[in-house]
């Protein structure tokens, strides 16, 4: 009986071999790139919330976000980058992420009013809160740590989704209390925010 050929032998070999490098990259590649839900992504790999499949309660843009409140309204669709909810309300924590981001659940454009109930921490106070929507900026100053309330106004040439509040002087309790051990870095207290479809109205109307 003559030999088997040489070329049978090496395909033998590189076949299996080229199948199992083959699995190998398939799975690196789904490793570093799973297919999962936005809100899967957030909690489990970017840990951009502490919550995890939060409740929605039933309100509207004019009743707003009671952020003292367990979970998000209905026309909320997933917040990002805010600590859990006290007695009061909630923190930001730039350790989450630098802005917090509120994504709705429909889409709005033209004329929009925002109004925050918030409280700033003390490295907060005096510094600029920068917020994002739609491609557009503004900003307010919160000028103590008691609760106040700030109209932010934007007209949306495009429909948005997202909202991004960005407090650029976050820090940690330690900084003003030497016995915390509050590892958050906070920066703006979220008691209430209301959205408005209409230009910002003076204080009293």
């Amino acid at each position: 009986m003559s030999p088997e050929p040489h070329w049978r032998n090496n395909w033998s070999f590189y076949v299996p071999s080229t199948a199992l490098f083959v699995f190998y990259l398939w799975l690196l590649f789904v490793t570093f790139h799973p297919k999962v839900t936005e809100e899967y992504r957030a909690y489990y790999i970017d840990q951009s919330t502490v919550e995890w499949r939060p409740k929605h309660y039933i309100a509207t843009f004019e009743d707003g976000i009671d952020f003292s409140r367990d979970g998000w309204p209905t026309f909320v669709k997933s917040a990002y980058g805010f600590s859990q909810s006290e007695s009061w309300g909630r923190w930001t924590d730039g350790r989450l992420l630098p802005a917090a981001k509120i994504i709705l659940a429909e889409a709005i454009t033209g004329s929009v009013c925002l109004e925050f109930e918030t409280i700033a921490s003390v490295t907060q106070i005096g510094k600029a809160v920068i917020v994002r929507m739609g491609g557009e900026k503004n900003s307010f100053l919160p000028s103590t740590g008691t609760s106040e309330t700030h109209k932010v106004e934007f007209l949306l040439g495009q429909p948005a989704t997202a909202l991004e509040v960005e407090p650029s002087a976050p820090g940690t309790p330690k900084e003003w209390d030497s016995s915390s051990t509050d590892p958050r870095k906070i920066g703006l207290g979220f008691v209430r925010l209301r959205i408005a479809k209409h230009r910002c109205r003076p204080a009293g109307d």
